[in-house]
């Protein structure tokens, strides 16, 4: 989204004009309690939380460590011998 909500909510308060301004006035209130109901984190924060996150499993992460020759599914089995 290009614009500030709030500046959406502002524009939709302003257009409303004298005629059904109460239902405009309700889309407004409704609007604000939508954007407030919205946590907002900052990136660094969130990025450095994930960041720790993964950093505290990678020890048990398959994708990481690998997994054991005896509990892998998709192990050969057997060679192919070409005669």
């Amino acid at each position: 989204m290009d614009k500030d909500p709030l500046e959406l909510v502002g524009f939709a308060c302003a257009a409303s004009g004298s005629t059904g301004a109460v239902t405009a006035c309700a889309a407004c209130a409704l609007a604000l309690m939508q954007l407030l109901s919205v946590l907002f984190l900052q990136v660094s924060k969130c990025s450095e939380e994930i960041k720790n996150y993964i950093e505290e499993r990678s020890g048990e992460d398959p994708l990481v460590k690998g997994i054991p020759e005896e509990k892998n599914p998709f192990k050969e089995k057997g060679g192919c011998v070409i005669a």
